[in-house]
């Protein structure tokens, strides 16, 4: 009886299947993405192999069963970018941006990334204005300050949205702050303003000494 399931599954998977009453004929249906726990689950979950077959190939029983509990089809499912996973879709789909919009997003944004933009009223074409670099919370941190993506995207792409804050907190300019060796950080060059170190200064300083430390030493 054993040998009659496919060699894709294993040992364990042939068990799990016989435990639920599914033969090698019905589990061997199944596309081979399926192991023998996805095939138990969508049974579970009253899902015919031919529905199952019928979603992306990046969705496994247990992400299908979801699915259909959330009554989102799969020809719907399978119009979200290959990006989004089942967590992504389901958030998406449970507010109301359909497959057209968040596909339009930048590949770096992903389900939560969108929903948290779009909360901030940033869309797509704004989000895409800022530097690859800025990932969601660098976004809505740098609108929130008023800091233009021209801006931003004038400060060296060792800073994030955080580090950009913080030097326009201390009035440090992006022509300034590059005057620091690169090897100094946001944190650093502020704390080097704030004690009145010149960047000549500072950049004499051995590589071991940070801006906490050449401040100390002053």
């Amino acid at each position: 009886m054993t040998d009659q399931y496919d060699k894709r599954f294993t040992r364990w998977d042939i068990n799990y299947l016989k435990s639920k009453g599914i033969s090698p004929e019905e589990a061997n249906l199944y596309d081979e993405r399926f192991d023998g726990e996805d095939i138990a689950c969508l049974k579970k979950a009253n899902i015919s192999l031919e529905e199952a077959n019928l979603y992306d190939e990046r969705f496994d029983g247990w992400n299908i069963a979801c699915f259909k509990n959330n009554k989102i089809t799969s020809e719907e499912i399978n119009l979200y970018d290959k990006r989004f996973c089942n967590w992504d879709i389901n958030s998406l789909k449970s507010r109301n941006i359909p497959p057209e919009e968040a596909n339009l997003y930048d590949k770096r944004f992903y389900g939560w990334d969108i929903i948290h933009l779009k909360s901030e009223n940033i869309s797509h074409e704004e989000a895409d204005l800022y530097d690859k670099r800025f990932n969601r919370w660098d976004i809505i941190y740098l609108k929130g300050a008023n800091i233009s993506p021209e801006e931003a995207g004038l400060y060296d792409k060792r800073f994030s949205g955080d580090d950009i804050l913080l030097l326009k907190k201390n009035n440090i300019s992006t022509e300034e702050a590059d005057l620091y060796n690169k090897r100094f950080n946001a944190d650093d060059i502020s704390i080097l303003k704030q004690n009145h170190i010149s960047y000549e200064e500072a950049n004499i300083y051995n590589n071991l000494f940070n801006g906490e430390d050449i401040a100390l030493l002053k």
